[in-house]
């Protein structure tokens, strides 16, 4: 928690507004996990990829050495 953050008080009937925007829309935080499931999802294929690549490398070898 390195954070600093600085407040001022203004006194008088005026509306104050936030220089730090704070999140207001209910959808926002979806996004960043939207975000961090397509990552895992592209990981996880990759994965499966070069596992299916090795798989299937290895299955040839041995089918050769049978022979």
């Amino acid at each position: 928690m390195n954070k600093t953050r600085y407040v001022a008080i203004f006194e008088g009937g005026g509306p104050t507004v936030d220089i730090i925007p704070t999140e207001t829309s209910p959808g926002s935080g979806l996004h960043k996990r939207a975000y961090l499931l397509v990552l895992l999802g592209v990981i996880a294929l990759a994965g499966g990829g070069r596992g299916t690549a090795v798989f299937l490398k290895r299955r040839h070898e041995a089918g050769e050495e049978k022979t």
